[in-house]
């Protein structure tokens, strides 16, 4: 992780300061009560409880105990064209049986069991039956132990914890499922997110569909992924959802390609089919204890394969890091000690978020009581809470936009970049259009250009009409052009600005992107 140097530094600064104090001794763990397998299964149901009616995602029921049992078919066709013509296939294709149960919250996160049942394994139709066989035997074997998946309130896969014996394999089909059947949720009959898959963070919009409880999904770019040129994407699907909000089916496909082109590389296309289909509800007695028993063993991964898991990699040694820079923010006689120290926290909780979200967010709302007593100047809170892009921290930076000092504004308009949600893109709006500041306005056009922009498309347009800085008008005209191949709406945009817009400079621009 690139901070650790500065976490050397700090703790390094803490040395000297704390020379000829007593070491404190942390207090044993607790130890963790003796879990037995039958916690989730064996014991008798509970009566469940009534539904509220008609919400969705982000209001969705969460009781402890609750158990959803779908079954679900997942194929993976992959074909790759290598120059001079030739082309290979391969597919893939599961079956099974999937059971989720709710345990709690801890820190932002929602945990929930997932035991996974393969009753089909395909790895191309010319496999023998007995090969076939025991491949899927071993793969059953696999999820004997369950997987614990981690939300956020939205419904977005923050993490996934494995057992040790699940090997890549198996990892890999429970990153397919979980972002094949991914429900985001904002306010509205429309909205737009960003959301992982095991490629990288996309764009999603998603709409109400003509019944009750139903929406339509579809994926329509990457925003970030792990290859240098972004893959091509476009995948659709249907879910209908109970009355409390959680999935019920979802049915759907995706394309996605790489390569090809003026690449130089080979060209592969991978068309994900999935169906996913409730057979049961029921309630169990359920708690966090089997995972907190397990977490040790666990490897805490993000749903995305490429992303770098650096919190597992720091594993107790980040707790013991958080207690460092605490002791620093509270007792160091330096301000540069203590401002470093806390950029240093911003930057542990958010590699805390996936392995130890409960940790994480103890370490935010310790930044936000510092900052809110004012023992941190607002520019330091701000860029340390830019780095743990934690929705915790959103009510300090919205209240920092008010500020009067623009260069406050313009550090919480960069923070609001790192933190998900449509009240975020909400926000961000409003600085484009009422920020007395053109500084801070182009601010918040480069932090739109970092999000998924289909929900500013509007306000993008309002700013290209009563914008009289060029250099915010060009920053738009800039967004514009990365977006005219997805956004129908832009190139409409783009030339009209080509032909009206007062700014020969920002005529110019627009017209080459146009060209491009």
């Amino acid at each position: 992780m690139k901070s650790l140097v500065l976490l050397l530094a700090v703790l390094t600064a803490a040395t000297l300061w704390r020379a000829g104090t007593a070491t404190r001794t942390p207090a044993p763990p607790e130890t963790p009560l003796a879990v037995s397998q039958s916690l989730d299964d064996d014991a008798p149901p509970l009566e469940p409880e009534e539904n509220l009616p008609g919400v969705k995602g982000r209001e969705r029921v969460l009781v402890v105990g609750h158990r959803l049992r779908y079954t679900f078919e997942l194929d993976l066709r992959t074909h790759t064209e290598h120059p001079p013509g030739t082309r290979a296939s391969l597919h893939t294709g599961w079956s099974g049986l999937l059971e989720l149960t709710y345990l709690g919250a801890e820190g932002a996160q929602h945990l929930f069991s997932g035991r996974l049942v393969p009753t089909r394994l395909v790895v191309n139709a010319g496999e023998t039956p007995a090969a076939g066989d025991a491949a899927l035997r071993a793969l059953r074997g696999r999820f004997e132990r369950p997987v614990y998946v981690g939300q956020d309130v939205r419904g977005r896969v923050m993490a996934v914890h494995f057992d040790a014996a699940q090997d890549a394999a198996a990892r890999r089909l429970v990153r397919l499922l979980l972002a094949s059947t991914q429900f985001v949720a904002e306010e509205g009959a429309r909205w737009s997110t960003e959301e992982p898959d095991s490629r990288g963070d996309l764009e999603a919009v998603y709409r109400a569909g003509g019944s009750a409880n139903t929406y339509v999904k579809t994926k329509r770019r990457y925003l970030r992924a792990g290859s240098a040129v972004l893959p091509r994407l476009q995948g659709h699907l249907d879910f209908t959802l109970f009355a409390d909000g959680h999935v019920r089916e979802a049915t759907g496909s995706e394309v996605v390609e790489l390569g090809g082109g003026g690449t130089g590389l080979p060209r592969i296309r991978e068309e994900t089919r999935v169906a996913l289909t409730n057979v049961g509800v029921d309630y169990r007695l359920s708690s966090l204890r089997p995972f907190e028993s397990t977490r040790a063993t666990l490897r805490s991964e993000r749903l995305t394969e490429l992303a770098g898991m650096e919190g597992a990699k720091l594993g107790a040694r980040a707790l013991l890091l958080g207690e460092e820079l605490e002791r620093v923010l509270d007792g160091a006689r330096d301000a540069g000690v203590r401002n470093a120290a806390a950029l240093s926290m911003g930057t542990l909780a958010k590699a805390l978020e996936v392995p130890e979200p409960g940790r994480s967010q103890v370490l935010v709302e310790g930044l936000l009581r510092r900052c809110r007593a004012g023992t941190l100047e607002p520019e330091v809170c701000l860029d340390a809470l830019a780095r743990a892009g934690a929705p915790a921290g959103l009510a300090y930076v919205k209240s920092s936009l008010a500020h009067p000092d623009t260069d406050v504004r313009g550090a919480a308009t960069e923070a609001l970049s790192a933190i998900p949600g449509a009240a975020v893109d909400a926000l961000l709006d409003q600085v484009m259009l009422g920020d007395p500041s053109s500084r801070v306005r182009t601010l918040a056009v480069k932090a739109v250009s970092q999000r998924v922009a289909g929900a500013h498309l509007e306000a993008l347009a309002r700013v290209l009409r009563a914008e009289r800085s060029e250099r915010v008008r060009i920053e738009v005209v800039r967004l514009l052009g990365h977006l005219r191949t997805v956004e129908p709406p832009t190139v409409a945009l783009l030339r009209d600005v080509a032909a009206n817009d007062g700014s020969a400079n920002v005529r110019a621009l627009a017209a080459s992107l146009l060209d491009e």
